[in-house]
């Protein structure tokens, strides 16, 4: 971005603020924001008085930013579910199912033991099994900037760090536009679904003609599996 870094503070007039019922029938309050470019952008804040006697300016940091769109939280504020921490693992009741009308997609609403509610959303777990009614143990994996924790649950077939066979599918090569050529190997997980694991010319031509690899689970992110090379393999 010309203007800003992802995790930098900076100063933003308020143009505006707005108020909503989210999907779990929480209140969010807003405010609307200007850069320096001329965008607006909306920036939630946990802090009711502030949102009641609004300041000229605020202080923000820039979470992320994603295909020019900002991404902000305000300077200070904290989420209020101080009992999750990031990187742990709790136990979720999933309590309803739920499309949200700002983005369209379903969610399941989980709840934790305090009665905090939570968004997950559905297409990325359709195979997990996933319905009301059922405890789910999730990581915490960070604070989105959309304002909720990114759940991630555990996965039915694999655990982070732990280390497991996978039949070969097939040997790719992407051509990328400046020319350079990556070696990608196919791998399947236990639903069947393709996994992609980015390897050097040379652990290319070595696991060639490999029908089984194993590979160290390094994350599960929406389901899908990064994985690394161990080293051992099966021809």
């Amino acid at each position: 971005h010309p203007q800003y870094a992802e995790g930098k503070s900076y100063r933003f007039p308020v143009i505006n603020k707005g108020h909503y019922k989210n999907i779990i029938e929480q209140d969010e309050y807003y405010f609307a924001v200007r850069d320096v470019l001329g965008y607006s952008w909306q920036v939630r804040t946990y802090d009711k008085p502030l949102w009641d006697n609004p300041p000229e300016q605020l202080t923000c940091i820039v979470k992320r930013i994603k295909k020019g769109k900002l991404f902000l939280i305000i300077a200070g504020e904290e989420m209020k579910h101080s009992s999750l921490k990031t990187g742990n693992s709790y136990h979720f009741t999933i309590v309803d199912e739920k499309i949200n009308p700002r983005d369209h997609f379903t969610y399941f609403i989980l709840e934790d033991k305090q009665g905090n509610k939570h968004l997950l959303k559905k297409k990325y777990y359709l195979h997990y099994g996933l319905k009301k009614g059922r405890q789910v143990r999730c990581r915490v994996d960070k604070f989105a900037s959309e304002g909720f924790f990114f759940l991630e649950p555990e996965h039915p077939c694999y655990q982070m760090g732990e280390t497991y066979r996978f039949p070969v599918v097939r040997l790719e090569e992407m051509v990328f536009t400046d020319g350079y050529r990556q070696k990608v190997l196919l791998v399947h997980d236990c639903f069947g679904e393709e996994v992609k694991i980015h390897l050097e010319h040379d652990e290319a031509d070595r696991l060639k003609d490999c029908q089984t690899i194993h590979a160290r689970v390094n994350r599960i992110r929406k389901s899908r599996l990064e994985l690394a090379l161990t080293g051992e393999h099966t021809t």
